[in-house]
């Protein structure tokens, strides 16, 4: 079961004037109420996991194995068993103020406990050379791979109300009965390089929505480093659109974009959660619009230099 409900309220008021040659004056104000509702039933098949955990512990076996604390390898229950535990970090963040001592403590108690470090306890060196593991970023790993079916209605309804006597309060409508088929695949080449796809078809159902919705997505990510990665995305996007104006003397018309995106990302990890990006980017955007058998076009082809800074809480 899927739903979603967002509304929001944004109003605009403007004067203008003329000097006393014109004597022109204007004040006026619209405002426009916005909600949506939908709501959607469906199945599936396959899993998406999230494996961010799985390399966070690889970094901390490789920074144990450069220290040199080992006295045996790890076996493969051993190292699910730290996953594991890395696994529960939320848990730890929400119950612990500063959680890291926590987290990093209980997995060293574990590796002590099963007799895999050569001595009961680490220098203070080697134990902040491991600690500076959950300060670094891993992103998102998404792997495995599903399919998921499933039926949507969506509601969208836009009040608008102005100071315009001729015309001082509209409703604008867009009703979507749709079926939806998803498919997700992600698969991790190696321990630095990372690939995900998703495609959704959004086919309308009992609506004057004439063509089947398209997002389909495909991400190639590579870790250089501990603090730089990189990843290239190809998108592409169309979306349709139909809406109506009551009271209905206004026309009815649809709505139909098609937007191939590609974008390249370079991130460097600074410190403390914080991290630098550029963003190269090129779209070409085409919209084609309806109303009472007219039909116009346009199409607007975009490069994009971005530059930000990240955060992250947890």
């Amino acid at each position: 079961l899927f739903s979603d409900i967002n509304s929001y309220t944004f109003y605009d008021h403007y004067k203008s004037s003329i000097d006393s040659l014109g004597r022109h004056h204007s004040d006026d104000y619209s405002k426009t109420r916005y909600g949506q509702f939908s709501l959607g039933v469906g199945i599936g098949i396959g899993k998406m996991r999230e494996a961010s955990p799985v390399f966070f512990v690889i970094r901390i076996i490789e920074r144990l194995k450069d220290l040199q604390v080992f006295q045996r390898d790890l076996t493969k229950e051993e190292i699910l068993d730290i996953v594991e535990i890395f696994a529960r970090k939320m848990e730890y963040s929400v119950n612990y103020e500063r959680f890291g001592k926590y987290f990093f403590g209980e997995l060293l108690e574990m590796l002590v406990s099963k007799g895999v470090l050569k001595n009961t306890a680490l220098t203070p060196y080697q134990t902040l050379y491991i600690f500076e593991v959950q300060q670094e970023q891993v992103h998102l790993r998404l792997f495995g791979w599903s399919v998921q079916v499933g039926g949507y209605i969506t509601r969208n309804q836009r009040e608008e109300l102005s100071s315009d006597t001729s015309n001082p309060k509209r409703f604008l409508k867009q009703d979507v009965n749709s079926l939806q088929l998803k498919a997700q695949f992600g698969y991790p080449f190696s321990n630095n390089t990372h690939f995900f796809s998703s495609l959704i078809f959004d086919i309308p159902v009992s609506s004057k929505q004439k063509r089947v919705d398209v997002n389909a997505t495909v991400q190639l990510s590579y870790e250089l480093s501990e603090r730089i990665s990189t990843d290239l995305r190809m998108s592409y996007i169309r979306d349709n659109s139909f809406s109506y104006y009551t009271p209905s003397t206004y026309p009815e018309w649809f709505n139909y974009r098609t937007i191939t995106l590609a974008s390249w990302n370079f991130n460097f990890y600074i410190e403390n959660n914080m991290s630098f990006y550029t963003r190269f980017q090129y779209s070409d955007s085409r919209n084609e619009q309806e109303i009472n058998a007219s039909t116009t076009m346009s199409q607007w082809l975009t490069p994009q230099i971005s530059f930000g800074l990240n955060y992250r809480f947890f």
